[in-house]
């Protein structure tokens, strides 16, 4: 009676079927033995409790005495693509299924396994294939969202963006002001942060498509002192992104415009600190290989800061193993202002790694050196050295841990240390900085076949999900504030 209770709750479940514990799962297949969908939840539970080798076992007993049924192919090809039998799981997906969201499938699988064996053709082609049908289960939509990219060099999601609210506590909040004034001691204060970006790319065709990301970066301080430097960036970049699985780039204009929350000697505050217009462009010629560089002009509240800009890099990503994955970038700048004493030229290294960790977590692992010189500078930003011009080394460490990602959420804590030394002393500082962070990230394309799940439909447990938090070096590089301080980002 229990058996049948149990059977009777899963079959009235309005969407997929709830994920059971084996016990749980064999008793109810006992009393509906025959039963396609009891068979695969059975076979979702084994993975689900690590025991993959019963999940094959029931997986390749189901294929041979379902012949006819694509599901139990489908769920076998994709546990042997997930151990890493890519031949096993090409033999098992030979076979073409109906129309639908089962071919769809199908093709899917097949794209990663291609993608697995390095036939990259072969994996783009199956990867349309699958997008050419009339519908996906839910998984694979959103699965198909996260691989595309991969298989797939000159794919660019329509719609993407990134959310990251931070709350923590500095130790110094005036440490890399963008009003570069020189320290008056630590300063603690409580912080928050707000940093947005979301972009659009207009589906034209692959060799040229028009788009634009809007950028937002706010922090603010509570601390009296603090409070005069908090600020808020707004940044739109519409452009050109060109090329198409071999080389790409990308070629952009650039407004900046950062709204200082204090006042100065002309007038109580906010006011706008300065504007700055650039032309920015990119180039990947291999993949994980990036070429970027920028020039322009911004215009400072202190017109004697107002400055010609010209800056570049590269940088990229290597894998270091299944789980650990560094990140690299080497900058250099250049400025010329309209007072000498602001002339500039300088140079970044900024390597981060992420080690993914058991059940979702991550840790990631940040370092940021810098030196910038201003070769005008005698006297200026230290009187008391008039013989001295400014110049300085930057360095910063953070550790991070990351919550697996649900939902398109994921939550963070952060420990960050930066010192700064001056040849000018009024400059030199010290931070450290605990953040929580908690960062909402999300991929849209509306021209992908819609999703239909029906009854009884039992899910695959893709690992889909976090594609969309997986970082380039453009986006360390934006979204690290010390190298900011020391570019063209913010100063």
């Amino acid at each position: 009676m229990r058996c049948k209770l149990l059977l009777l709750l899963l079959l009235l479940l309005p969407g997929p079927l709830a994920a059971q514990s084996v016990a749980q799962a064999k008793a109810a297949l006992q009393a509906k033995p025959d039963s396609l969908e009891l068979s695969l939840v059975l076979a979702r539970a084994y993975v689900q409790e690590a025991n993959e080798l019963w999940a094959l076992r029931t997986l390749g007993t189901l294929s041979v005495a379902r012949p006819q049924d694509c599901q139990p192919r489908l769920w076998l090809a994709w546990l042997q693509l997930r151990q890493g039998a890519l031949a096993d799981a090409q033999t098992t997906l030979t076979t073409a299924c109906p129309g639908g969201p089962e071919e769809a499938r199908r093709a899917l699988l097949t794209a990663m396994v291609l993608q697995g064996l390095g036939k990259r053709l072969e994996s783009r082609e199956a990867v349309q294939l699958a997008r050419a049908q009339s519908h996906l289960f839910p998984e694979d939509r959103r699965a198909l969202l996260d691989f595309q990219p991969r298989a797939d060099g000159g794919y660019l999601h329509p719609i993407s963006g990134r959310l990251e609210l931070v709350a923590g506590y500095s130790t110094n909040a005036a440490a890399g002001s963008p009003t570069e004034a020189a320290s008056a001691g630590d300063q603690g204060s409580p912080l928050a942060q707000v940093n947005a970006l979301l972009r659009f790319v207009a589906p034209t065709g692959r060799l040229a498509r028009p788009m634009l990301d809007l950028e937002l970066r706010s922090l603010g301080f509570s601390d009296r002192v603090g409070q005069e430097l908090s600020y808020l960036l707004f940044s739109p970049r519409p452009g050109v992104h060109f090329g198409d699985d071999g080389v790409t780039g990308l070629l952009a204009y650039r407004f900046e415009g950062l709204v200082l929350a204090g006042g100065d000697r002309y007038g109580a505050g906010p006011m706008l600190f300065y504007n700055g217009h650039r032309l920015e462009g990119e180039l990947n010629p291999l993949p994980g290989l990036t070429l970027f560089s920028g020039v322009g002009q911004r215009a400072f509240r202190n017109s004697g800061r107002s400055r010609s800009e010209l800056d570049g890099g590269v940088g990229g990503g290597l894998p270091l193993g299944r789980d650990l994955r560094l990140l690299g970038a080497l900058t250099g700048r250049y400025h010329s202002a309209t007072q000498d004493a602001w002339n500039l030229h300088g140079t970044s290294l900024l390597l981060s790694t992420e080690n993914r960790l058991p059940r979702g977590f991550a840790a990631r692992l940040g370092l940021l050196g810098s030196w910038d010189r201003y070769p005008d500078s005698r006297g200026y930003f230290d009187p008391a050295h008039p013989g001295r011009s400014r110049e300085e080394l930057l360095g910063r460490l953070s550790l991070s841990l990351f919550s697996p990602v649900w939902q398109g959420l994921k939550g963070g804590l952060t420990w960050e240390y930066g010192h700064r030394d001056s040849s000018a002393d009024p400059y030199d500082y010290q931070e450290h900085r605990l953040l929580a962070r908690l960062v909402w990230a999300f991929q849209a394309d509306p021209f992908l076949p819609p999703e239909r799940s029906p009854r009884g439909h039992v899910r695959l447990p893709f690992e889909a999900g976090g594609a969309a938090f997986e970082e380039r070096i453009q986006d360390l590089l934006r979204q690290d504030e010390a190298v900011q301080r020391s570019s063209s980002c913010v100063e």
